[in-house]
């Protein structure tokens, strides 16, 4: 905290006027709530490109627009990547053990730009909610599930259109448990729900429904998932047709709730995608899940997509 490196000034004020006074400060980025680590940031970024002064400031970091799953955006922001101090393995692994946000944070050096407010208007959110079953258009359906990294909550949405032309959101599973939920179980009730529907594709987060789709691509159905630049796309199209009454829904409580979690967090220039504020706010993952299977009805063709053939 400040004061604390306040404190710590006068142990280096003789030896600095002696000529050897140094601070040498290393961390991987910081969030928002990290003072210190800003001002350096900020201090160090300032002064780049300019000869001589008292700050040496050097920052690895991947990418703005970048998939956290590339081992080039590992590369950039991991200078001793594929020496003995640091083998891809090793990201790997914490990859899939760490939340995106925090991988992002400590492994390719991604501040946490997380605003505190709902990234969807929820007032334009339940204005869109309708107890009646809307009349599909004959255009396909589209699954999307998610689940938190945690594993105490799983979502599972149809995606459609109707013949309004809006985008129609029903939530067909919407699971919490705090002691943990059986992935294969839940793969298997997605399963269930995709022989019900025959839907297009089914949409997922590759971060944190790798698993489950593999079960549900066995069992007989195509996934789909959106590389990280599209997600970032398909999160800002669902915000904005949430504005414009482009969508409708069920009102389902656990989906409203999600959304009321997830908060916009900077990932690219204009762009951004779900996160949450802390950890302990609860799940997104209805949000997740909700933007994949949004953007997936509205872009049945997107070509940039990719598809995981059962």
């Amino acid at each position: 905290v400040p004061e604390q490196m306040a404190a710590l000034t006068p142990l280096v004020a003789k030896a600095s006027a002696q000529g050897r006074g140094q601070i040498l400060a290393t961390s991987s980025a910081g969030s928002m709530e990290s003072e210190v680590l800003l001002g350096i940031r900020d201090r160090g970024r300032a002064l780049h490109g300019t000869p001589g002064g008292a700050v040496a400031y050097h920052e690895w970091a991947a990418p703005d627009y970048c998939d956290p799953a590339d081992p080039a955006a590992w590369a950039a922001a991991n200078p001793s990547l594929g020496t003995t101090i640091l083998g891809a393995d090793f990201l790997e692994s914490q990859l899939s053990l760490n939340t995106p946000e925090s991988f992002a944070r400590d492994h390719l050096s991604k501040w946490g730009e997380t605003s505190q407010l709902p990234a969807v208007d929820i007032d334009a959110w339940a204005a869109a909610g309708s107890s009646k079953t809307p009349e599909l258009a004959d255009s396909g359906v589209w699954l999307a599930f998610d689940m938190d990294h945690y594993r105490t909550a799983a979502r599972l949405l149809l995606c459609a259109k109707d013949v309004r032309g809006r985008v129609a959101v029903h939530v067909l599973a919407a699971i919490d448990n705090e002691n943990g939920i059986d992935e294969g179980r839940f793969a298997q009730l997605v399963v269930e729900q995709a022989d019900k529907w025959a839907p297009e594709a089914i949409g997922f987060d590759q971060l944190t429904g790798e698993q489950v789709a593999r079960i549900v691509e066995a069992g007989g159905h195509r996934t789909k998932r959106l590389p990280l630049p599209r997600y970032a796309a398909a999160c800002s199209i669902l915000a904005q047709a949430v504005r414009d009454n482009r969508l409708v829904h069920d009102q389902h409580p656990a989906l409203l709730a999600d959304l009321s979690r997830a908060v916009p967090k900077d990932y690219a220039d204009g762009g951004w995608t779900f996160s949450r504020v802390k950890a302990s706010t609860g799940p997104i993952a209805g949000a997740i899940a909700l933007a994949i299977g949004h953007y997936l009805a509205s872009n049945p063709d997107d070509s940039d997509s990719i598809y995981i053939a059962s």
